[in-house]
C-alpha cells in the first residue's frame, strides 16, 4: 500500500488552502502498479487540491491501472469503506482516515475519511469482530517533526485497544519511530517514499523506511524495517548503505527513547511549538 500524496488529474483548479496544492499525471496510478503496489490510501491533505473532478479522475485512473484504492470516495460513507483482500487464508481489512486538513468528505461531500475519536475506533473494532485481521493507515503528525504529538499517540493507541493488528502513519515528511502498544505496532512515520523536492529541505526529508508486516489470523506476527533514500539526485529510491543505516536507525532509536517516556514526549512537543 502507497499513500498517493495528491490528485491524478488534468481537470480543475486549485482549491484555496494553506501551503502548496498539488497535481500528477494519470499515468503516475500505473507507475505505482508497475512499482509493485497493489493498492493506494488517498486519505491525505492533498487528495481534495483539484477539487470534485479532480478525485473523480484520481479514482478512475487508479482503476484504470488495477491499483485499488481506500480512504476517499464520493461521500462519508463510501471514503469511509475498508479495503477488504484475501492474503492467503488471512482477510486483511484496511482502514485509511487523515487527520481534518482540507480534504474531508461530508455526507454530501466528496473528499478523505476522517480520523475521527469515536467514528474510527468503532469500525476497527466492527471490521476486527467480523474476522478481520486490521490494518489503520492514518495521515497525521506535524510536519517536519519527528516525533508524534501526545495527542496522536494517544489516538493511535485507541485504534490498537479497538482491535487494529497495526497502525501505520505518515504525513509529516520525516520518519519517526515506532512503538509496540499491547502487543501491537504503532509506526509513528514513514518518511517520504518519493517526493523530490522543489526547493532545498533538510536531510531528514530524503529518508524514509518501509514497514513489512508480516500476519496471520491472530495479528502480526513480523515487522520488519527497509531504510531507503529518495530524491536529492531525481525522482529515484535507492536503499540506504549500511553505515548510513546504522547511523539512521540510532538517531530513530534516540528518538524512541522519547517516545516511551511520556514525560520527555511532552517537552518535546511543547518545544517543538514554540
Amino acid at each position: 500500500v502507497v499513500n498517493l500524496e495528491c490528485p491524478l488529474t488534468e481537470r480543475g483548479s486549485a482549491i484555496a488552502k494553506l501551503g502548496p496544492s498539488l497535481s500528477g499525471e494519470a499515468a503516475l496510478a500505473a507507475v505505482a502498479r508497475d512499482g509493485g503496489f497493489g493498492a493506494a490510501s488517498l486519505a491525505n491533505n492533498h487528495i481534495m487540491d483539484r477539487g470534485p473532478d479532480g478525485l473523480r479522475d484520481t479514482l478512475q485512473a487508479c482503476a484504470d491501472a488495477g491499483l485499488a484504492t481506500v480512504g476517499a470516495g464520493a461521500d462519508l460513507a463510501a471514503a469511509s469503506e475498508p479495503l477488504v483482500a484475501s492474503v492467503g487464508a488471512v482477510s486483511v481489512a484496511v482502514v485509511a482516515v487523515a487527520e481534518r486538513e482540507f480534504s474531508i468528505a461530508g455526507a454530501r461531500r466528496c473528499g478523505a475519511a476522517p480520523l475521527d475519536p469515536w467514528a474510527t475506533p468503532a469500525l476497527v473494532r466492527r471490521l476486527r469482530d467480523r474476522g478481520h485481521v486490521v490494518v489503520a493507515i492514518v495521515h497525521g503528525g506535524n510536519e517536519l517533526y519527528g516525533l508524534p504529538r501526545p495527542g496522536l499517540v494517544a489516538a493511535c493507541r485507541a485504534l490498537a485497544d479497538a482491535g487494529a493488528a497495526a497502525v501505520v502513519c505518515h504525513h509529516s515528511h520525516v520518519a519517526a519511530p515506532w512503538e509496540v502498544h499491547e502487543g501491537v505496532p504503532i509506526v509513528y512515520g514513514t518518511g517520504n517514499f518519493l517526493f523530490p523536492a522543489s526547493s532545498g529541505q533538510a536531510s531528514p526529508w530524503y529518508r524514509g523506511y518501509l514497514a513489512s508486516l508480516t500476519l496471520d489470523a491472530g495479528g502480526v506476527t513480523d515487522l520488519r524495517f527497509t531504510g531507503y533514500v529518495q530524491g536529492g539526485d531525481g525522482p529515484r529510491v535507492r536503499p540506504m548503505g549500511p553505515r548510513a543505516a546504522d547511523a539512521w536507525h540510532a538517531h530513530l532509536d534516540g528518538l524512541a527513547t522519547t517516545l516511551a517516556d511520556p514525560a520527555a514526549l511532552d517537552r518535546a512537543w511543547r518545544a517543538f511549538c514554540r
